[in-house]
């Protein structure tokens, strides 16, 4: 709910205000408190009910994580793949498959 409150507030401000806004009012001890906030409005929806949400939520932000984490070997990957391909292309080796090895 803080959070939405937030964003109300930020959408509603001109874009000249939100720096002056967000220096006064990002503090650490407002980060902190807000952060204590939705841990307890979090507690009190999901945890204390015994819902099972709060698995979903562990599982989907460990699969996330792990593409954040292994991205960067994803894009190696093809940058190296484009480029061997644009270097058959260049010898003359035809290289019409598209990603094959």
């Amino acid at each position: 709910m803080a959070a939405r409150q937030w964003l109300r507030q930020m959408s509603s401000m001109k874009v000249k205000d939100v720096p002056g806004y967000v220096k006064e009012n990002v503090t650490p001890a407002n980060i902190k408190k807000a952060s204590r906030t939705l841990m307890d409005e979090y507690y009190d929806k999901y945890i204390q009910t015994s819902s099972f949400t709060p698995v979903y939520h562990f599982l989907i932000g460990g699969t996330i994580f792990a593409y954040i984490v292994a991205y960067p070997t994803e894009i190696r990957h093809y940058q190296h793949e484009e480029e061997e391909r644009l270097r058959k292309l260049r010898e003359g080796g035809g290289g019409g498959s598209k990603g094959g090895h």
